[in-house]
């Protein structure tokens, strides 16, 4: 029984501290997130290319600056074949099957996350009175991403996307976040108890001196009483 109850006791600490680690490594996370879209100002200059997915020919505008990407898709063609894949495309920005009306379809996907992307916001539509997301075969300033920024915030008009997490883009985040605050808490540790025991030991050495002292003192009193009695 003391045996499980020494296991119990030292796992809690351990548990308590892992969980305290995750805590902070997921508020780092999401206070990125929260920097990189409000402090958004311009991207790096967007691309634009073709790609060929699920039997249809796409343009493709895509643009990134540290910590965000974005990715424009439009379908221009109908291709015979569907199973035909050309191009480069993040896995976050993988077309589905495009809905009717093909006719101005636009689909953008805005990419948040350090190293990897774990959040993901998706704009689509079809209406030709929504200004974003631009048409991708002409998307090809650094405006996108900052706009889509401003649509998440509200400023600016455009719809409601649609979001995601991405499990292995949280996955690769974490990983170096815990290991970072877990050796920053290992320092601070062991450099409070080095602290510590500096201090315990100066105490210590204090009280020996103070009763070194106060033995001295009791032995000069000892004498000079002695020293009167003879004299006297």
């Amino acid at each position: 029984m003391s045996r499980e109850r020494g296991c119990v006791s030292l796992f809690l600490p351990n548990l308590g501290v892992a969980i305290g680690i995750s805590s902070w490594a997921f508020i780092t996370m999401f206070c990125f997130a929260y920097w990189r879209v409000e402090t958004m100002w311009r991207g790096s200059g967007a691309q634009v290319t073709s790609v060929i997915r699920c039997g249809y020919q796409w343009f493709a505008s895509q643009d990134s600056v540290f910590g965000a990407e974005w990715v424009n898709l439009q379908p221009s063609s109908a291709l015979r074949s569907k199973d035909l894949v050309d191009g480069d495309l993040p896995n976050w920005a993988e077309p589905g099957p495009p809905r009717e009306p093909i006719e101005g379809l636009r689909v953008g996907a805005l990419a948040v996350g350090w190293p990897a992307p774990w959040v993901v916001w998706t704009f689509e539509t079809s209406n030709p009175k929504d200004l974003f997301p631009p048409f991708a075969e002409i998307d090809d300033q650094d405006t996108s991403l900052p706009n889509a920024c401003e649509v998440l915030r509200g400023v600016r008009p455009g719809p409601v996307p649609r979001w995601e997490f991405r499990p292995g883009g949280i996955l690769v985040t974490l990983l170096p976040l815990t290991t970072v605050y877990g050796v920053a808490l290992r320092c601070a540790l062991r450099w409070a108890m080095r602290r510590w025991m500096l201090s315990l030991s100066r105490k210590h050495r204090q009280e020996h001196l103070d009763q070194q002292c106060e033995a001295n003192g009791d032995a000069n009193h000892r004498s000079e009483d002695l020293r009167r009695h003879l004299q006297g």
